[in-house]
């Protein structure tokens, strides 16, 4: 039940998402066409938007976690990957509200510029464990089986853990560097 629930919610804030997103797009595109005055990557759409993501993927990192668990059966790699999502998540806010009340920061945009960095790292870290976790105990659970539909059940598992979760952990990797390689820039006042 709490499984089927925690999916609901991810599709819900996921719905919420898309809504803002295609909204902000809209005002970008239609409403402030030909008017270059008015277009502003700040507007009320962003912002709810800017705050429904971290919720996502904190989820998101609990559910593929909560799998990690069943497959492994540790609480240990369950317990890391809901810590690092909890920091990635915490952070994320604090961005997002950062970001948000960008005016009232004036040129102290870069001032909290390591926790911006603890959040993507911790991020990329918890995807990298989920999806070597999952990878791993698939891989370990088809070791013990000698049903060929579920080995290769077992096998069309694994490389969709790959292929999702690489995908993931790939850009939240490509994400830091990026982030970490390019200068701070402050924001325009």
């Amino acid at each position: 039940m709490v499984l089927k629930a925690l999916v609901a919610a991810v599709m819900l804030l996921t719905f919420a998402h898309i809504v803002c997103v295609v909204y902000w797009t809209w005002i970008m595109t239609v409403t402030s066409f030909g008017k270059p005055d008015e277009i502003t990557i700040f507007t009320s759409s962003r912002a709810a938007n800017l705050v429904i993501t971290p919720f996502i993927c904190y989820l998101v990192q609990l559910f593929f976690g909560f799998r990690l668990f069943r497959f492994s059966g540790s609480w240990l790699l369950a317990g890391i990957c809901s810590v690092l999502g909890g920091i990635s998540f915490v952070g994320a806010l604090v961005d997002a509200a950062r970001v948000i009340n960008w005016q009232s920061l004036g040129t102290n945009m870069d001032a909290l510029y390591w926790l911006t960095i603890l959040t993507l790292v911790s991020g990329a870290t918890c995807d990298l464990i989920i999806t070597a976790g999952l990878a791993f105990h698939l891989r370990k659970q088809r070791a013990l089986t000698k049903i060929s539909r579920t080995i290769d059940l077992l096998d069309k598992l694994t490389v969709w853990s790959i292929e999702t979760g690489l995908v993931t952990s790939i850009n939240a990797v490509v994400l830091v560097t990026v982030f970490m390689s390019t200068p701070i820039l402050s924001l325009p006042h």
